[in-house]
């Protein structure tokens, strides 16, 4: 069953028991991903919903799910996106 949670990128997410489908809009190209992970449950969004820091409520999520998350970019998008060369070159 599509749950409905609405807190900074997430819109949603459904629970299989083993692992859960998280849904978030990316802030750059405002598009819809899915996040497929073991390592969050439904308690860890509450928690972190209810005011918990992300890296306290979802404390076995890699770093890569957390902004995942917040912000709803991937790693290869942040990556491409936020290249570190382009602003070290030069400097």
């Amino acid at each position: 069953m599509l749950e409905d949670f609405k807190f900074k990128s997430v819109i949603g997410y459904e629970d299989y028991g083993t692992h859960m489908e998280i849904f978030v809009v990316n802030l750059l190209d405002d598009q819809m991903y899915t996040l497929v992970t073991p390592r969050i449950r439904p308690e860890n969004l509450r928690a972190w919903k209810e005011g918990s820091l992300i890296q306290n409520a979802m404390p076995r999520a890699t770093p890569d799910e957390r902004e995942m998350l917040l912000t709803g970019i991937d790693l290869d998008t942040w990556n491409r996106e936020f290249n570190e060369e382009e602003y070290t070159n030069g400097q």
